[in-house]
């Protein structure tokens, strides 16, 4: 991985991390996430080498406008996951939509910050990550968009399985739009000296 862009001048992207979406009894989302469990533990690594490197960590959560999303302000499925809960000094934003940049002050944060490569991870690749990355290329935000592929996950629907809905994406993400990376790739950048 190339590192032309210093430590400091990342910034990690943590969308719609949150508990509604491992418990989805109503089958809301399509039924489980692909590979969730190792998508979590990447998560909950990467948030800890960011905070140990004291870098920007940017947090959104979704709140539905549907009442029976798990993720509607009503739902316990609102909350984050304890493990990826936002700590002091770490930004907030609540949107309602797919992309974290509407109805938000996320891209005004981002130049503000000087984020130079934008590290993407969250929930889920198909809707939210997709859209927030593709929207972060269009608005130019940063110089380098990053979307970790085995820290972001999908899960099945119209007739297709969980991991070809998130490697499609991927793939359809890769080049034009960001460059797709693993966590031991953002990892090993973090922790330079």
């Amino acid at each position: 991985m190339s590192s032309q862009i210093n430590p400091p001048q990342c910034g990690l992207l943590v969308i719609d991390v949150q508990s509604g979406l491992d418990n989805d009894p109503y089958n809301f989302f399509g039924g489980p996430i692909f590979n969730l469990a190792t998508v979590q533990r990447n998560i909950a690594s990467l948030l800890d080498a960011f905070r140990r490197a004291e870098i920007p960590v940017i947090h959104v959560h979704h709140e539905s406008r549907w009442e029976a999303s798990p993720l509607h302000s009503s739902s316990p499925g609102h909350a984050p996951f304890d493990w990826s809960k936002p700590i002091e000094g770490e930004t907030v934003f609540t949107k309602d939509v797919n992309s974290a940049f509407v109805g938000t002050a996320l891209e005004s944060t981002v130049r503000k910050l000087g984020i130079r490569r934008l590290i993407i991870i969250g929930l889920t690749t198909d809707h939210c990550v997709s859209s927030t990355t593709r929207m972060a290329r269009d608005l130019d935000v940063s110089e380098q968009i990053w979307v970790v592929k085995d820290a972001t996950g999908a899960s099945a629907k119209g007739g297709f399985d969980g991991q070809t809905i998130h490697e499609t994406q991927l793939a359809s993400l890769e080049g034009e739009f960001a460059t797709i990376v693993s966590t031991d790739d953002v990892i090993r950048v973090v922790s330079q000296d």
